[in-house]
């Protein structure tokens, strides 16, 4: 098994995403399990948003749309019309209204906590694996999407979290290697 970091810029175009999944089939013989970021900028857009919303900017809006449209976009451009499309931009767009809600609590409590600053900064990465997970499946490749909440475990030190080793190595072997192996 081998595990294959993609950091925003190699996920930040469509083209990309294709380039991305053509180093995952070059690799294929060694089951790669595949970890992405954020699209390129868009942790920085998710975080300045919550500035905005802590300082009471309607700003904090644009940038759900931006957000919003820019993974239209790519998915648009990579994902034939079909259901696949459209349980991804339904996917966006259920995202963006947790965004919302997220940002609407910083902006009536005037405050912006690390724990409420983790929660928003990991939208990216929640939109982009869905994302690759179907372009990967678009070009033929056995793939599918994990939540890393659901694997990486950690403690309760927002901003500055630390892996709770033991934890997150049980769920790799629960949840990621009966994939890998199935996929032999």
């Amino acid at each position: 098994m081998i595990v294959m970091k993609f950091g925003g810029t190699s996920v930040g175009t469509a083209e990309r995403i294709r380039s991305l999944g053509e180093r995952v089939r070059d690799h294929l013989h060694r089951k790669p399990v595949v970890v992405v970021s954020a699209l390129s900028g868009i942790t920085d857009l998710l975080i300045r948003g919550a500035r905005f919303a802590l300082h009471r900017d309607p700003a904090s809006e644009a940038g759900v749309r931006e957000l919003t449209g820019r993974h239209n976009d790519v998915i648009r451009e990579l994902i034939a019309p079909g259901e696949t499309r459209n349980r991804l931009l339904a996917h966006v767009e259920a995202v963006a209204s947790e965004l919302r809600i997220l940002y609407t609590g910083v902006h009536y409590l005037e405050e912006l906590t690390p724990r409420s600053l983790d929660a928003i900064s990991a939208m990216g990465e929640r939109l982009s694996c869905e994302i690759v997970a179907a372009a990967l499946q678009h070009l033929g490749l056995h793939a599918r999407a994990l939540d890393a909440r659901n694997i990486l475990l950690t403690d309760d030190s927002f901003g500055r979290a630390l892996p709770l080793m033991d934890q997150t190595q049980a769920r790799i072997h629960e949840l990621i290697l009966p994939l890998v192996e199935a996929d032999g």
